[in-house]
């Protein structure tokens, strides 16, 4: 069964979301948050929830309580770019604004009359509370088993990687926040991409930033001189940068010879446009370098 959760900041009153003031610091004004959640479920099912943060600033920890004997409850079936090639078993998720991960969740595995719920270990009052399930003895019909292999995910090689490109988002004194101490100018691009070319882009931070490209998914190589992240599997578009970390991405852009943008996705620092463009070129041999689309 299918089940969506986000995050969203609403006044008060609940009359709509929250205009936040724009602080450079402190990343919005002080205002009532609530989880939005589909909540209604048929006890004894498995479910399938797209976890999406939406909130404007903060990172989410998912975790369910109490955990299954064994743990890894939460069971990765996809992330932003679509399915995995197989699935990762997690205890918890931390997801940085705008990251996307679908889980399955198998309530098999808990005692039937165990209240389970779905918690935000970084939460703050009523945001610690996601979802709440009951689990009855109830059996589902039907096989609810995730498949060992999902599908096949080409690798982007960065050792054939034509270009390493390094964008630092960080707070400016004379500039507010900036992309390589740059302010925003539209249609300066800071980079010229060839379609089809692989290249390595290095994202490094002052305080936590979640980075987002436009165009073309990516694949994290590596974090601070390391490798991959566990939340870093498969094709991304959004990819979270913690406080004076580095991560590295190996792009191919395959699609429109155009003018683009990556990003901060914390909102506030979005809105104050901490933002670069990136111009794809085109060459002779483009068409026939250019692998297909991971979007296709």
């Amino acid at each position: 069964m299918p089940r969506t959760s986000s995050r969203r900041r609403f006044t008060s009153g609940g009359g709509g979301v929250a205009k936040a003031a724009l602080r450079p610091i402190d990343g919005g004004a002080q205002i009532a948050r609530y989880v939005v959640a589909l909540a209604d479920l048929a006890p004894g099912l498995t479910i399938v929830q797209r976890t999406v943060n939406g909130r404007l600033g903060l990172v989410a920890q998912r975790e369910l309580d109490p955990q299954p004997s064994g743990g890894g409850a939460l069971v990765q079936a996809g992330g932003d770019g679509g399915l995995l090639e197989r699935p990762l078993a997690h205890d918890a998720l931390d997801i940085a604004p705008a990251e996307r991960f679908d889980v399955d969740v198998d309530f098999a595995r808990f005692r039937p009359g165990t209240r389970v719920r779905l918690l935000n270990r970084l939460g703050e009052g009523r945001t610690t509370e996601v979802m709440c399930f009951d689990v009855s003895s109830a059996r589902s019909d039907g096989d609810a088993r995730v498949p060992e292999r999902l599908s096949s995910i080409e690798r982007l090689d960065p050792g054939r990687a034509t270009t390493t490109r390094t964008f630092r988002f960080q707070l400016s004194a004379h500039h507010g926040w900036t992309i390589n101490g740059e302010p925003y100018r539209p249609g300066r691009p800071s980079a010229r991409p060839r379609l089809g070319d692989i290249e390595v882009w290095r994202f490094i931070t002052d305080v936590h930033h979640p980075v987002h490209v436009h165009l073309d998914p990516f694949q994290v190589v590596g974090r601070n001189n390391g490798g991959p992240g566990p939340y870093d599997a498969g094709w991304k578009d959004t990819v979270d940068v913690r406080p004076a970390g580095g991560v590295g991405v190996a792009v191919r852009f395959t699609d429109h010879a155009e003018a683009f943008m990556l990003h901060c996705h914390n909102l506030e620092h979005e809105d104050m446009a901490m933002t670069a463009d990136f111009t794809t070129t085109r060459t002779r041999a483009s068409r026939r370098r250019a692998g297909a689309s991971p979007w296709r």
